[in-house]
């Protein structure tokens, strides 16, 4: 599994975030919020990006989507625990 964040804030400020956070995958910054748009993840009215994480297969199949907007840390157990029942289903073939 590859893991890449994508946020609505300036390169400059995803820089800062990645430094300080010393993150281990790459972020990208969606300023136009095109890609936003695309995975429908933006408040109405504001414009905001919401909290949510998506899996995603090789051939762009969404497999799962986990929004936790008050606990966002539980994205990171949701997620674990999700892609590793997959790889287990997948080793059982």
């Amino acid at each position: 599994a590859n893991l890449v964040g994508i946020s609505t804030d300036s390169p400059e400020t995803q820089c800062r975030f990645a430094e300080e956070m010393s993150a281990p995958f790459p972020l990208i910054a969606d300023v136009d919020k095109s890609i936003s748009r695309a995975y429908g993840v933006l408040w109405p009215i504001v414009g905001v990006a919401k909290r949510v994480t998506f899996v995603i297969a090789t051939n762009r199949l969404v497999l799962a989507v986990f929004r936790h907007e008050i606990s966002p840390l539980k994205h990171t157990d949701d997620v674990l625990s999700f892609v590793n029942r997959i790889f287990a289903s997948a080793r059982s073939f």
